[in-house]
């Protein structure tokens, strides 16, 4: 009984203290429709370059992910034939 009485004290304060984190709105039709159009050109455009023999070697793509967040962060490497 004693929780019954409290939980309207209990929410408001956890709601003062502890606000719901901001949920964007759900998209449109239309955003829904162009983000998954937007997906599937860049997913094309990768299976080109793997198709071509471009990629980004691992060194290359660590050494980018390290530097992120530093005072020199290093530009997003290019996907390149192998040497």
């Amino acid at each position: 009984m004693l929780a019954k009485i409290r939980l309207p004290h209990y929410l408001s304060t956890m709601s003062a203290t502890h606000p719901r984190p901001q949920i964007p709105p759900a998209e449109t039709d239309e955003q829904r429709h162009s983000r998954l159009a937007e997906e599937e050109r860049l997913l094309d455009e990768a299976e080109a370059e793997a198709a071509a023999g471009l990629l980004i070697p691992q060194a290359d793509a660590n050494a980018w992910i390290n530097s992120l967040g530093t005072a020199n962060p290093l530009p997003m490497p290019q996907p390149r034939k192998p040497d």
